[in-house]
């Protein structure tokens, strides 16, 4: 199957502590044809040097000031080349497969799909999960960090 490039956006202010994490989770995937693109909404913290330490390659958008996170996210869709652009949160991890699945069901499905997004858990703190939703089906409110959309929908 043709593996399109993918664009990763993601919206980052003072975020020296899940950045890092978040870069690798990516690097880690099974699925070699992506972009990166970070936006940065005037960090006053080391974000930007663990950025450039963890994912040279990525393209590093620098906001003088704080543009909020819609804005941010926008500014980093204007600047993806992917057929489809996935948008990710600072702290947001992706397990290995996860870019590979979703590219694999949209591409795949019959289905007219615009965006996809699997299962998504909150990490508590003391280590366990809360699970957001734990039934398939249709929701009038997608969570805006780990989907997968179609540029062209």
């Amino acid at each position: 199957m043709e593996e399109p490039l993918i664009s990763f956006v993601i919206p980052v202010h003072n975020s020296s502590d899940c950045i890092g994490e978040c870069l690798e989770a990516i690097s880690n995937q099974s699925y070699s044809n992506k972009e990166v693109i970070i936006v940065d909404n005037g960090s006053e913290d080391e974000t930007t040097d663990i950025v450039r330490e963890k994912c040279p390659s990525a393209k590093l958008i620098e906001l003088e000031e704080n543009k909020g996170h819609s804005e941010a996210a926008n500014i980093g869709f204007e600047s993806a080349e992917g057929k489809y652009i996935a948008k990710l949160d600072d702290d947001g991890i992706i397990g290995v497969g996860w870019l590979r699945t979703v590219v694999d069901r949209i591409q795949t499905s019959s289905d007219d799909i615009a965006a996809i997004q699997p299962k998504v858990v909150e990490y508590k703190s003391n280590g366990g999960t809360v699970e957001k939703f734990t039934e398939g089906g249709e929701i009038h409110g997608m969570i805006s960090c780990g989907v997968l959309y179609d540029r062209k929908k």
